[in-house]
């Protein structure tokens, strides 16, 4: 179910963006919120000569699974050169940005793989920042360099989501010195891989259909590969 919960998040973190960007006009983006069941919230919308579309105190929920973010401050900066290859791109950057959940989470854990993997996506972070790049293409979306920080947790996201509903990405979760504390060594010491200025990392790469898709997991002194892991309830 957490995996679910991470798929749905970086898809709503998707379609926000071309939301935004490539339909900026308010009702397009209205007529897009009822054809995802999306909930959008904004309190403002300004769109500087097309060169940047800029939105403050951004919402963006999954009325269905009640799964979504929120961000205080959202700059997008399309590249429309690459219209002609029928390619949409855009640079974004997303201050005060926190993933947010209808139901209550409860107190945090960090005592299983599963536990350290679902971390990132919990409603308890707010991220200074995340940005990166994003391009529509044919097929899909391509997501790269996009990059979340944080006090004491970081990660980084690159990978394609596909019409067909599958996908292949790779997410970096870096953990602080401080925050590896609140892990059991047992776990810390076999997952978890020395990073420069005393940080930690896990890695994990998603492959298939987003509903069961294929998980690999690696760290310090292991690599998990698991075929097709179900996300039903």
């Amino acid at each position: 179910m957490r995996v679910k919960n991470i798929l749905i998040a970086v898809l709503i973190f998707t379609i926000v963006i071309v939301a935004a960007v490539f339909y900026s006009d308010h009702i397009v983006i209205y007529a897009i919120s009822k054809m995802h069941h999306l909930e959008i919230s904004y309190s403002n919308l300004e769109n500087r000569a097309f060169r940047e579309l800029v939105l403050t105190d951004l919402g963006l929920i999954d009325a269905k699974r009640g799964v979504g973010l929120v961000s205080k401050y959202a700059i997008f900066k399309p590249k429309w050169e690459r219209i002609l290859a029928r390619e949409m791109e855009s640079d974004f950057h997303l201050s005060g940005v926190r993933f947010v959940r209808n139901e209550p989470e409860g107190p945090g854990s960090y005592d299983t793989l599963s536990d350290l993997v679902y971390t990132p996506f919990a409603s308890r972070w707010t991220y200074k920042d995340i940005s990166g790049k994003i391009t529509v293409f044919k097929r899909g979306v391509h997501i790269k360099d996009v990059v979340a920080t944080s006090d004491d947790i970081r990660a980084s996201l690159a990978g394609d989501i596909y019409y067909d509903n599958s996908l292949n990405l790779d997410i970096m979760i870096y953990f602080s010195n401080r925050f590896v504390t609140k892990i059991p060594d047992v776990l810390s010491t076999v997952v978890l891989k020395e990073e420069e200025g005393e940080w930690k990392s896990l890695s994990v790469n998603l492959k298939g259909n987003y509903k069961t898709p294929s998980i690999e997991v690696s760290g310090a002194l292991f690599r998990l590969n698991i075929g097709e892991l179900s996300t039903a309830k």
